[in-house]
């Protein structure tokens, strides 16, 4: 018998059983989901002569697996040239068992008493927090808080809407800071930065997602 005499279907049979089993089986088998997640209770980048240094206070480093979790706390912290805050805290924990409904990836950062000089303004607030949550399977959540928040003693009131941008002489606030990835989010209570860009300073930040 010549291989043009060979059977096809001795061929063909096993390929479409190999293809349906493929094609059947669940999706995490194929490919186990990511799970991204972090969290910063304070952070400033600040510029001088064309060189930049960035410092993060209370920062718990991205999450390494699906069942991760790392916590960051300082009963006080401060930067440099730029202010601080006491009771600064950050979790980000991957709440994954068996990639079922309920598991998820949340992440959280606070503190409290802020206060901070940029852009020649005083800034402070009695407390900034942030969270950030991932359900498998559902939509990304976030919420922040942004208490008795000031710039040089008048008051600026937290709406809750996202972005929302305070430009003042010398520095750009944006409370509720919310930017979305693919299957992450990033959310920054707080975020404060110069007027000449010399000076960024993000205050409680957390993120977390689930992704291919």
């Amino acid at each position: 018998m010549s291989k043009n005499d060979y059977p096809r279907s001795s061929v063909l049979v096993p390929a479409l059983a190999l293809l349906v089993l493929v094609a059947g089986a669940p999706a995490g088998l194929a490919q186990t989901p990511v799970v991204s997640g972090a969290a910063t209770a304070l952070q400033a980048s600040v510029t001088v002569l064309g060189q930049t240094t960035t410092t993060a206070l209370g920062a718990t480093g991205p999450l390494a697996n699906d069942g991760d979790a790392r916590n960051a706390a300082l009963p006080t912290g401060s930067i440099a040239s730029v202010g601080g805050a006491n009771v600064l805290h950050a979790t980000a924990v991957s709440a994954i068992t068996n990639w079922i409904a309920g598991d998820s990836v949340a992440s959280d950062a606070a503190v409290a008493d802020l206060s901070l000089g940029v852009g020649g303004s005083a800034v402070t607030a009695s407390f900034v927090m942030a969270q950030a949550d991932t359900p498998l399977g559902g939509a990304s959540t976030v919420r922040t808080a942004v208490e008795d928040l000031t710039v040089d003693g008048v008051p600026i009131a937290a709406t809750g809407a996202e972005n929302q941008t305070v430009s003042l002489p010398g520095l750009t606030l944006v409370l509720n800071q919310v930017q979305r990835t693919g299957g992450s989010i990033t959310v920054t209570a707080l975020r404060v930065t110069s007027a000449d860009g010399l000076v960024d300073v993000a205050v409680a930040s957390a993120s977390s997602g689930i992704g291919p």
